[in-house]
């Protein structure tokens, strides 16, 4: 018995995540409007354009950050939060991991980068702030995770509701104001099963369901959030597939393959979570079929995903 509470007692140790991928101290980026220096606890960091770089363990109290400005002086609590390695947990070993990260000060964890104006008597920073990229291209490249489809295939009496993973995108973005921006990209989306690539062997019948398209959009950058408006051209392509030939069921009907392009719509929403990572919502809606046999018809794509920018200077 005792052996069997020592490997258990093994098991959540190895599997606490913040306990193995958390350092003690990190690193906190203070990025100020004018040169001055910051005082945390005992010791006086001096700034290097703008930008005073701390060394702080973590811990579950505030970080108590003072501002030397000439003979201006303004104190910041920069309050503590549970760090993502500690919510990795819930992923990692079914939330687990958290007893023995509970009482560890390597559980929390500070903003990595904090704009202050030491000037303003008010005592405000803000933990994140989108650089201006005004007449700016960027380059996007980014992950259909998720994808939901609701389409019409021509020659089939009913709606193919289907969703599944996957999917590849790539776009170019021009900045034409400070705020907003025209995005032109190319995507496909897929309904694979298995939320991690890998090859699988199908021995059912089952449908399948991919997209292709192509969107235009205007966007509106609102704080870390990016809404856009725009069209879009698809053509998606509904299958059913009898399986492998090693299947014992006989199948339902004759495999079939519909593809139909569409005229539509674009909704895309980005969630900034730095200058070039977001987090993807998109909303694809549509009316217009190039069929004869019934052109019009809404249809929807529904996708959820991640991606970078890659801005060109």
């Amino acid at each position: 018995m005792a052996r069997h509470y020592l490997i258990l007692l093994l098991a959540l140790s190895l599997s606490s995540c913040a306990s193995i991928l958390n350092s003690r101290y990190e690193r906190v980026d203070i990025l100020t409007s004018v040169p001055t220096r910051a005082v945390v606890g005992r010791d006086t960091f001096d700034h290097f354009r703008n930008r005073i770089r701390l060394e702080v363990p973590r811990s579950a109290q505030a970080l108590r950050v003072k501002l030397l400005t000439g003979d201006f002086t303004n104190e910041y609590l920069i309050p503590s939060r549970n760090s993502f390695a500690f919510w990795f947990n819930l992923y990692a070993n079914y939330g687990l991991g958290m007893i023995i990260d509970s009482n560890n000060p390597k559980r929390y964890s500070y903003p990595s980068k904090v704009i202050i104006n030491p000037l303003d008597p008010g005592g405000k920073y803000r933990l994140w702030h989108l650089q201006s990229r005004h007449r700016q291209f960027a380059v996007k490249i980014f992950f259909p995770y998720v994808n939901v489809f609701h389409l019409r295939p021509d020659f089939e009496p009913d709606i193919k509701a289907n969703g599944g993973f996957w999917g590849i995108g790539f776009g170019l973005d021009y900045h034409h104001q400070p705020d907003q921006y025209l995005a032109l990209s190319l995507a496909a989306q897929t309904n694979f099963f298995v939320p991690v690539p890998a090859a699988v062997d199908v021995v059912e019948e089952f449908e399948f369901v991919r997209s292709e398209e192509i969107t235009l959009t205007n966007n509106h950058l609102l704080g870390r959030f990016s809404l856009g408006y725009g069209l879009s051209f698809s053509n998606n392509t509904w299958e059913f597939r009898s399986g492998s030939f090693n299947s014992s069921v006989a199948p339902t009907r004759r495999p079939a393959e519909r593809a139909t392009a569409s005229f539509g719509l674009s909704f895309p929403v980005h969630y900034y979570t730095g200058n070039h990572f977001y987090f993807k919502m998109h909303y694809r809606p549509s009316f217009w079929r190039f069929s004869s046999i019934r052109p019009f018809g809404y249809e929807h794509l529904v996708s959820f995903g991640f991606g970078w920018d890659v801005w060109l200077k």
